[in-house]
């Protein structure tokens, strides 16, 4: 491996590194605006389930996704995975945008949760690997922290653009974003060599599954899970306080946008 190749001392930084931070940034604001247009989106459908068509059935699928898509990357790399399944995500986010029923809003936000997945579960495997070995944990830092401003960057702009415009412009408008990220990916990611055995994809899956049943692992899973919720609870609970704050009620809201989603 020469210097200059991915993994290698010289191996590029700046260039990659914006375009995962970005794209993070893009693909986790999908998942915090559920909070803000949860009840716009049941008042212009005229239909209850709002909260758990955007936000449950996205996260829902996301987690599922990691499963899938980590060691789908594992096999057959990395580029493979993060440049088509942005791709995808482009057109399920655009589509979004065009939903006419409840039942529909669900099913695309099923789709593009789980699409979500092929970048986050992708992006820090990569970066652990692309990048020169003393800028990987800065690496992984940046692109982490894209991961947690992304709970506050969605719902702002959600809020934003559903009462400028309409609740559908929220995904009509980040649809070309994620397809201009994928286009970066595709320009910018380098597949890194891989020394691993080209273990088949069932073994890989089965090896996955029993990390599900270890004892040992019992008490990180429930820390996660706990600290996972109360990150999402806080964001939920800030995004009330705000609105509390600035003078905007729910009464408010429904008289706001009533017609705009129609």
């Amino acid at each position: 491996m020469t210097d200059h190749a991915p993994g290698g001392p010289g191996a590029p930084v700046a260039a990659p590194l914006t375009v995962l931070v970005g794209s993070a940034l893009l693909v986790l604001m999908q998942l915090y605006l559920a909070i803000p247009l949860a009840p716009v989106v049941g008042e212009a459908l005229r239909s209850g389930g709002a909260a758990a068509a955007l936000g449950s059935a996205y996260s829902l699928a996301y987690g599922l996704g990691f499963l899938v898509f980590g060691p789908l990357s594992d096999r057959y790399g990395r580029k493979v995975v993060l440049v088509p399944g942005m791709v995808a995500f482009a057109i399920a986010t655009a589509t979004l945008a065009a939903a006419s029923s409840m039942t529909m809003v669900t099913l695309l936000r099923s789709v593009q949760g789980l699409l979500a997945a092929s970048f986050a579960a992708v992006a820090l495997a990569y970066v652990g690997e692309a990048l020169p070995p003393r800028w990987r944990s800065t690496g992984i830092g940046a692109v982490s922290t894209a991961f947690l401003v992304a709970g506050i960057l969605g719902q702002v702009y959600a809020q934003a653009v559903a009462e400028a415009l309409s609740w559908r412009w929220v995904f009509a408008l980040a649809a070309p974003a994620i397809a201009l990220a994928a286009g970066a990916l595709a320009t910018v990611v380098v597949e890194p060599a891989r020394n691993t055995p080209d273990t088949p994809l069932g073994r890989r899956y089965g090896e996955l599954s029993h990390l599900a049943v270890r004892r040992e692992l019992a008490l990180p899973y429930a820390a996660a899970f706990t600290v996972l919720l109360s990150f999402v609870a806080m964001y939920a609970a800030f995004g009330a306080f705000l609105t509390v704050r600035w003078g905007l009620t729910s009464a408010d809201e429904t008289r706001t946008f009533p017609l705009r989603g129609c």
